[in-house]
C-alpha cells in the first residue's frame, strides 16, 4: 500500500530506445569533455592519480564533524534534514566508508584549481559508475537542485522518466513550503532509476556545483520501496545500516564534483578497489590530461 504523500511508479521492462532527452535535462555544466585540462604544473599533471582511501575513522569521529560544522556521513541519506543528530558511531562499525578522489604528488602540491579535477572526473564518471554496477545491478539517483531552475522534479517525471518507463519515487519535502519563498522550491525529493546507457548525461547536465547535489544507490534488487519507507524513519545510524542491507553501494558526489564518497556494508576496501580497477582508471586519467607514456 502506498504511503500518503508518496508518488511511486514501478516500471515494467521495455525495449531500450534511443529517445531524445528533453529540455528538463538542462545544460550549463562548466566543462568541455573534449577539452584537455590546463592550469596544472607539469609535476602535478605527471603525477595526478585517483586513489581510493579508507575514511572510516574520519566518518566515525562525530566531534571532528561538529567542530568543522559538517554533517555526519557528509549528508549521505539525509535529505536536507538539519541538524543530523547522530549519537552512537559504534552502530556504524563494520561498514566500509571510502573516498574516491584525486591525489596530487609530490606532497604539498596545491590542490587548486578544482576545475581541472572536475573536467577529468566528469569524463570518468560514467565508467566509474558502470564498474561499480557490474553486469546486473540497478542504479537509482537522488538529484536535488537549490531550486527548480536547476532541477525540476515534475518535469523530470513527465518528460524523461515516464516516457522511458523508468521507476521512481517522489517523496514529500523535508520541511513545509513557505509562502512567498525567494526560490522556486522543488516538488519534493525524487529518487529515480537511471539506465547505464545514459550515465554520460549525469555529469553533462547535473555537475553544477553548488546548485545541484547528487547521490546514488546501486543494488541488484528493487529497493526503491525500501528507500521510501526508510525516508519516514528517524534519521539514525540504524537507518543507515538498514539501508545498506538493501543496496550494495551508496555514493555521494563531492561538492566540487571531483570524486565520490562511498558507503557499503557488503563490500570491503579490497572488493571496491577490484571493482573500480584503479590502475585502468589512472591510465584513463593520464589520457584525459594528455600525458603520453
Amino acid at each position: 500500500m502506498t504511503r500518503p504523500g508518496v508518488a511511486v511508479n514501478s516500471a515494467q521492462p521495455v525495449e531500450t530506445e534511443n529517445l531524445q532527452l528533453h529540455n528538463c535535462l538542462r545544460s550549463g555544466v562548466p566543462y568541455d569533455e573534449n577539452q584537455r585540462t590546463r592550469n596544472w604544473g607539469l609535476a602535478e599533471i605527471m603525477n595526478a592519480q585517483m586513489q581510493l582511501k579508507d575514511v572510516t575513522s574520519i566518518v566515525l569521529d562525530y566531534q571532528a564533524f561538529a567542530k568543522d560544522r559538517l554533517s555526519p556521513l557528509y549528508e549521505f541519506f539525509q535529505f536536507w534534514r538539519y541538524p543530523r543528530t547522530f549519537s552512537n558511531p559504534k552502530e556504524l562499525l563494520g561498514i566500509t566508508f571510502s573516498d574516491l578522489g584525486f591525489q596530487l604528488e609530490p606532497p604539498g602540491v596545491s590542490q587548486q584549481p578544482f576545475s581541472a579535477g572536475l573536467r577529468i572526473f566528469a569524463r570518468l564518471f560514467p565508467d566509474i559508475i558502470a564498474r561499480l554496477m557490474g553486469r546486473s545491478a540497478k542504479l537509482c539517483l537522488f538529484v536535488k537542485g537549490m531550486d527548480r531552475t536547476y532541477f525540476d522534479e515534475l518535469e523530470m517525471i513527465d518528460k524523461v522518466l515516464v516516457p522511458r518507463n523508468l521507476s521512481y519515487v517522489l517523496l514529500p519535502p523535508s520541511a513545509p513550503f513557505k509562502k512567498d519563498a525567494p526560490v522556486r522550491l522543488g516538488a519534493g525529493h525524487l529518487i529515480f532509476e537511471w539506465p547505464s546507457e545514459l550515465l554520460d548525461e549525469v555529469p553533462r547536465k547535473w555537475f553544477l556545483s553548488p546548485c545541484i547535489e547528487i547521490e546514488g544507490y546501486i543494488g541488484k534488487d528493487n529497493f526503491l520501496g525500501q528507500i521510501a519507507r526508510l525516508y519516514f524513519e528517524p534519521d539514525t545510524e540504524l537507518r543507515i545500516r538498514e539501508l545498506l542491507t538493501y543496496i550494495d553501494i551508496g555514493f555521494r558526489v563531492h561538492q566540487d564534483n571531483d570524486g565520490l564518497f562511498l558507503v557499503s556494508q557488503k563490500l570491503n576496501m579490497e572488493a571496491l578497489s577490484n571493482l573500480l580497477g584503479l590502475s585502468q582508471l589512472n591510465l584513463m586519467v593520464q589520457q584525459a590530461i594528455g600525458v603520453k607514456n
